[in-house]
């Protein structure tokens, strides 16, 4: 199982080096993407998944800009290479103080600047953004067949807690095991 791989691999921790690249912060309350910055992850998402469960058109995009915490990874001439966002929701039940929860998603990096390390830094800003805002729960739900977007999660530092079996609409040209159905298993990480 690739997931065995990404945990033990962790005994020989990956170094990227990803000078050449900066990586920024935008959330709903500071919105620091422009419309040609929304076109960057939309043309991102179309070269990454084959499927998934929404259309992750330049409209979605910018949807998911103003309401979700995003990290973007920029090379040297400002386009925007790589990316992952956030939803944060609370929930309140019974009068209750509300529970903050996030779910990380959206994780992507365009196949030019694959394998550098720039969805892990992009995934890793997030991450510590939601740590500072005190989120009780943290969790991301990543694709079991590809190796590197779960080795993202786990060293961002979320664990492995459960696997939910076709679960998912997505797919992507870039997972190590063929997907037998349109629907995907994924591996729950959470804090």
């Amino acid at each position: 199982m690739l997931l065995c791989a990404v945990v033990d691999q962790n005994r020989h921790p990956r170094q990227h080096d990803c000078s050449g690249y900066s990586a920024e912060l935008s959330t709903p309350s500071q919105i620091t993407l422009n419309e040609k910055d929304v076109c960057d992850l939309a043309e991102i998402y179309r070269e990454t998944f084959t499927s998934y469960l929404t259309n992750l058109c330049s409209r979605a995009v910018q949807g998911m800009v103003e309401n979700n915490v995003v990290a973007v990874v920029r090379d040297l001439g400002g386009k925007i290479v790589a990316v992952a966002m956030a939803e944060v929701a609370e929930i309140s039940l019974d009068g209750s103080a509300p529970l903050r929860i996030a779910e990380i998603s959206e994780v992507s990096t365009h196949p030019l600047h694959q394998r550098r390390g720039l969805s892990r830094l992009a995934c890793k800003k997030v991450v510590d953004r939601l740590r500072a805002l005190n989120i009780h729960a943290l969790f991301s739900e990543t694709r079991a067949n590809h190796f590197a977007m779960m080795a993202v999660a786990y060293d961002s530092g979320l664990s492995p807690r459960g696997l939910l079996v076709q679960h998912c609409l997505i797919a992507s040209r870039f997972s190590e095991v063929v997907q037998q159905t349109a629907f995907g298993d994924l591996i729950v990480f959470s804090l």
